[in-house]
């Protein structure tokens, strides 16, 4: 899997910025849009949240990710592990 982030643009009259970010071994058959932020350094943040989000989504549908050249699982950081936390609080909470 390969994660490609481009250089943001600013649109022609348009005050936001965008940045092309594509994923390479992803299960999707469609092209992602550019995504958008007030300025360059935001839509840059914003792309490889969007790129961590896809990442979860793959892994929580079963999909599973290593190091390159390796055989180590990664998994990637994100509130996911926060909510399956949470939630198995609230169920061991519940139960109590």
């Amino acid at each position: 899997m390969k994660i490609f982030l481009g250089q943001p643009y600013q649109p022609s009259e348009s005050n936001s910025y965008r940045c092309p970010v594509r994923i390479e071994g992803l299960d999707y058959f469609h092209a992602f849009p550019d995504i958008g932020g007030w300025d360059a350094l935001q839509s840059i943040e914003l792309a490889i949240s969007f790129a961590n989000s896809m990442l979860l989504d793959y892994t929580v549908r079963g999909g599973r990710l290593y190091y390159p050249d390796t055989e180590e699982a990664y998994t990637p950081p994100g509130t996911m592990d926060k909510c399956l936390k949470n939630e198995s609080e609230k169920i061991e909470e519940a139960g109590a």
